[in-house]
């Protein structure tokens, strides 16, 4: 199977290590059951309820604000199974399908909208990997292949379920999302220097 799911990888422009295993996505679930979509029927906003993610919050791998929407606790008791613990990874279903955010504890107790994937894992570490996994353009390729297009571009479950996976040894994995992370944090960095800058050089010209 490992050597299937390999083929299928570098097939869509992947590559990976020999030493590498490859196993499909919902391989690494607590269960079968454990990637759900969210809320359905979010109800009106709450000014004091459950803050609610939607896809317009995810955007290249992150929560980039925090939600505005807030479901009421009854709305958020009856879908209690996409609640946060603040260790899922979010999939975007619609929108930018394939998309993904890592859920942290500041997240605990939140919810997701229905257009979200809720991800639990059984290794909530490996959440860092999946990220970059599909944040690759051999995973947007799969993924791109798999949508739903009658209305919308559409990501299903089962194809979530289906997707291969390459895995480095766990150390590998480790010192990978690591350097990753760095270099992503540096890039972010740079780019709010440089947005400072531009800010900078507009008021001085405004000021002429």
């Amino acid at each position: 199977m490992s050597s299937e799911l390999r083929e299928v990888w570098e097939n869509a422009g992947g590559k990976a290590p020999s030493h590498w295993q490859f196993v499909k996505f919902e391989d690494l679930l607590v269960s079968p059951k454990s990637i759900a979509v969210g809320v359905m029927y979010p109800g009106s906003h709450v000014e004091s309820g459950v803050p609610l993610i939607k896809v317009s919050n995810v955007r290249n791998g992150a929560v980039i604000s925090k939600p505005n929407f807030r479901i009421s606790d009854e709305v958020n008791h009856e879908y209690r199974r996409t609640s946060l613990c603040g260790d899922e990874l979010l999939i975007t279903l619609v929108g930018n399908p394939g998309d993904c955010a890592i859920v942290d504890e500041t997240m605990a107790g939140w919810n997701a909208a229905r257009a979200l994937a809720v991800v639990r894992l059984q290794d909530p570490s490996i959440r860092y990997w999946l990220r970059y996994i599909l944040l690759t353009d051999a995973a947007k390729h799969l993924i791109g292949a798999r949508l739903n297009t009658t209305v919308q571009k559409t990501l299903n479950l089962k194809d979530i379920r289906s997707l291969p996976v390459p895995l480095a040894p766990k150390d590998e994995r480790r010192e990978i999302v690591k350097v990753a992370a760095a270099l992503e944090k540096k890039v972010i960095v740079n780019n709010q220097t440089n947005q400072t800058l531009e800010q900078i050089a507009q008021a001085i010209f405004k000021s002429w």
